[in-house]
């Protein structure tokens, strides 16, 4: 699990910050319970803004759970490791009366980084009690600039090369590819979620089980995946109708569109491995995992 303790694998000694703040109002998502710009809407986002935006907290009681405190200990807070510049994008996710999920992106950096804050009622008063990130790792941005440096590129790098972009896209720019390619990943899960005896297909062609599929089916998922540039189809084959369509990532930190039909289990966001998940469409979710 990753978490904010991984800040001081970052920290800029010195580092001072400035930020533009793109408030809440501008950028909350009809899918919101709360109304945009509400006073509840602004007091969390003040929260989240602090500890995103200033190089000091003086006294992070009023702002963090007595529980993150202690776990963050003496970690600096991301205002005091951002650099110069960077500008910030705070939008809610969710919200009902005791929790609240916000997302922080930071930029303009060409290494995209999407923080989730998690925030609880504590006295009375909303506070912060986890901060996951989704991040790619500095390598994941040097093939990628090699690979954009190219003049020509085969088929496959080229498309080696677009599902790497969208891995590191922000969330809106994966909702409009979902939407672009609805038809395709809407094929594709019925072609795979057919074959209840397959638990996954990756771009290369390899199943789990290895030969679930003849090669011609095999082929043609492939090529499927290809078209609507996912990677990777998975599921636990104790629940068929929970798939994760992942587009890429690197180890632990994924991105993707999760098919959920109303019998699964759904993820907790903060809680289990994913760290966001949105609906982009019935029974389909935008999903971050880190």
């Amino acid at each position: 699990m990753k978490n904010i303790l991984r800040l001081t694998t970052i920290a800029r000694a010195g580092a001072v910050v400035g930020f533009v703040l793109v408030s809440a109002a501008s950028a909350v998502n009809a899918q919101q319970k709360a109304p945009a710009g509400s006073a509840e809407t602004r007091t969390i986002t003040a929260i989240v803004h602090q500890f995103y935006g200033d190089s000091i907290v003086p006294d992070r009681s009023v702002i963090l759970t007595k529980r993150y405190a202690a776990l963050l200990d003496t970690t600096p807070t991301p205002g005091a490791i951002m650099p110069r510049g960077t500008r910030l994008v705070i939008r809610e996710i969710s919200r009902d009366s005791a929790h609240a999920v916000y997302e922080t992106e930071s930029g303009p950096e060409k290494q995209f980084a999407d923080w989730y804050t998690y925030l609880v009622r504590d006295g009375g008063k909303w506070k912060i009690d986890n901060v996951r990130i989704y991040e790619l790792p500095p390598s994941h941005f040097i093939i990628l600039d090699s690979l954009d440096a190219k003049k020509t590129l085969s088929d496959t790098l080229t498309w080696l090369r677009e599902r790497m972009h969208l891995s590191a896209g922000t969330n809106a720019e994966l909702k409009a590819h979902f939407s672009a390619h609805k038809a395709g990943i809407l094929k594709l899960a019925t072609d795979f979620e057919s074959r209840t005896t397959l638990s996954a297909i990756d771009e290369s062609g390899q199943t789990a089980p290895e030969n679930a599929l003849p090669d011609a089916d095999k082929k043609a998922l492939t090529a499927e995946l290809h078209a609507v540039q996912l990677g990777a189809a998975l599921r636990n084959m104790s629940a068929l109708q929970c798939v994760r369509y992942k587009i890429g990532g690197i180890e632990q930190t994924t991105v993707g569109y999760m098919h959920f039909k109303a019998t699964c289990p759904m993820p907790v966001p903060g809680v289990d491995d994913v760290i966001y998940m949105e609906k982009v469409a019935p029974d389909w979710y935008l999903y971050r995992t880190g």
